[in-house]
């Protein structure tokens, strides 16, 4: 150390101050403060197929519903299958972007379903109102 002028800091760390300096607990303290994941994290949200293998592990599925809870998806860093070789941001606004159209199609295959639900209900309600009037005029 003295090679390269280098030196531990006397200074408590910030988050340890209340233990030992130099002692073990203030290292592991010094040591969880200080340490961390320099690149972005992903893949902690397992996706799996539905299939019985992947239910045991799997959190979301492939089109990143939470399995088990209705309307919850996780579109980011988290439910990718696995971990990039570069930084994932572009690989994440592709996912953002294909997790919104597949919000977007719901939505409008849902709106298409009550459309024709309605229609429906206005076709039955003209057809009960031609018969009232019929009887009406009997």
């Amino acid at each position: 150390m003295q090679k390269i002028n280098a030196h531990v800091p006397t200074v408590a760390f910030p988050g340890c101050e209340t233990l030992k300096f130099k002692s073990r607990a203030y290292w592991d303290c010094y040591i969880r403060q200080l340490t961390g994941s320099p690149d972005a994290s992903t893949s902690s949200c397992r996706m799996g197929d539905g299939s019985k293998s992947s239910k045991t592990t799997a959190v979301i599925d492939p089109e990143f519903r939470v399995l088990g809870v209705q309307g919850l998806r996780v579109i980011d860093a988290s439910s990718m299958p696995w971990i990039t070789t570069g930084n994932p941001m572009a690989t994440v606004i592709m996912m953002g972007e294909i997790g919104s159209q597949l919000i977007l199609d719901r939505w409008e295959k849902r709106a298409k379903l009550e459309t024709r639900i309605s229609s429906h209900s206005i076709v039955q309600l003209q057809i009960n109102s031609q018969v009232d009037n019929r009887n009406t005029l009997s």
